[in-house]
């Protein structure tokens, strides 16, 4: 073997050498998987705020002087996923976002909370295939950057049990929004973990392949 392959070949079977190169693929291939736009959403489990009793004349709900069985409200938060921008010209004007349950009327909508000051959005309601459905839309001249989006708050009479769906098409993005669970958005991620653990498993490999 000629002195500079044997030189190599000796830094290759140094455990050092199995750990630097592990790392810089599982580094490497999560750079490569969150190059993506990512769209997703939660939802947080209703809250009943007011409801009559059956055969109980004393307690009446109005919203506008109609007369309600229930009162319910619903939090719903959507953000950006992944490292690529999702920027106004990616949402669909024919598609737009949009927020909606079965067999339920939204009294009201308000955006509780952004995730940067100068990201704003407008809502308007829409009746969509007998379903009232929220339309949401960035306003002025925006995106949605990593981890960039918004907490809504719900107003609504129905089932508390309603299962509530945010969709829209972005372009790039076949799937559409994804569903996260609520309690895992208090869950920070830690991709250093996934590293080392690709680490790992392609150290074993290369111990497999070198003895």
């Amino acid at each position: 073997m000629k002195p500079f392959l044997q030189i190599i070949w000796t830094i290759a079977k140094h455990p050092f050498s199995g750990v630097a190169i592990g790392l810089l693929v599982a580094l490497f291939i999560y750079v490569i998987s969150t190059k993506k736009m990512d769209p997703v959403y939660t939802v947080s489990k209703p809250e009943l705020i007011a409801q009559t009793i059956t055969g109980s004349k004393n307690l009446k709900i109005y919203w506008e002087d109609t007369p309600l069985t229930n009162i319910a409200s619903v939090k719903v938060a959507f953000w950006n996923d992944g490292a690529k921008y999702i920027d106004k010209a990616n949402i669909s004007n024919t598609q737009p976002i949009s927020i909606s349950s079965d067999d339920v009327k939204i009294l009201a909508v308000q955006v509780l909370k952004t995730s940067r000051p100068s990201l704003n959005f407008t809502t308007a309601m829409q009746k969509i295939e007998d379903n009232e459905t929220i339309l949401l839309t960035i306003s002025d001249d925006e995106a949605l950057e990593k981890f960039d989006g918004a907490i809504l708050h719900i107003l609504y009479e129905g089932s508390i049990e309603s299962n509530w769906t945010m969709s829209g098409r972005i372009k790039g993005v076949p799937d559409g929004f994804k569903k996260e669970d609520w309690e895992r958005v208090h869950r920070s991620k830690n991709p250093i973990r996934w590293i080392l653990i690709t680490a790992l498993l392609f150290m074993l490999i290369l111990s497999i392949i070198f003895t």
